[in-house]
């Protein structure tokens, strides 16, 4: 914030690196104009309207990772999804950075949509499904030139249900 410093002449200075500055005399006036409540507002108003684009930003772009040309899906998880897996389920592969990170599982498969071929306790076979239909906006070099493999071996933590499956199943268990 910039203080101007009238003088007995009335005259305004800028004067900002004066360490010998007293904000309490009567010779420094806040800037003509702008009070520091306005100055606020504007700023929180700004802040909140970025962080509004940002989260509309967020949820489109996750809207578009896991939807197709007509539909949107909402996937969910939750503690008991791994038990509630079944043959043949539509799943949203999910790669936590930790699991990424070990290379326990690859992180191309960040968002990918599969179905359930089988459930072998804790891990679980995927089929990857093809998402040539979606629009991909993030070109990645490496990703091109190593395709994934049609079936993976993940375990069962690393999947998202659809919201209304993961629903009916924990009202029915």
């Amino acid at each position: 914030m910039f203080l101007k410093r009238v003088n007995a002449t009335g005259n305004q200075m800028m004067n900002n690196n004066d360490s010998s500055m007293d904000m309490y005399s009567s010779s420094y006036k806040p800037h003509q104009g702008i009070s520091f409540m306005s100055m606020m507002q504007s700023s929180n108003n700004t802040t909140a309207r970025g962080i509004h684009k940002q989260k509309k930003m967020q949820s489109t772009r996750s809207a578009s990772i896991i939807s197709s040309s007509s539909t949107i899906k909402r996937f969910v998880s939750n503690t008991n999804t791994s038990r509630l897996l079944k043959k043949n389920d539509t799943v949203l592969i999910n790669v936590d950075d930790e699991m990424a990170l070990l290379q326990s599982v690859d992180p191309q498969l960040q968002g990918k949509l599969g179905k359930v071929i089988a459930v072998r306790g804790d891990e679980i076979e995927v089929e990857l499904v093809n998402d040539e239909d979606r629009e991909e906006d993030d070109w990645d070099c490496f990703a091109i030139n190593s395709p994934l493999p049609k079936t993976v071996n993940i375990p069962s933590f690393c999947v998202c249900l659809e919201d209304r499956v993961l629903k009916t199943r924990l009202t029915n268990a």
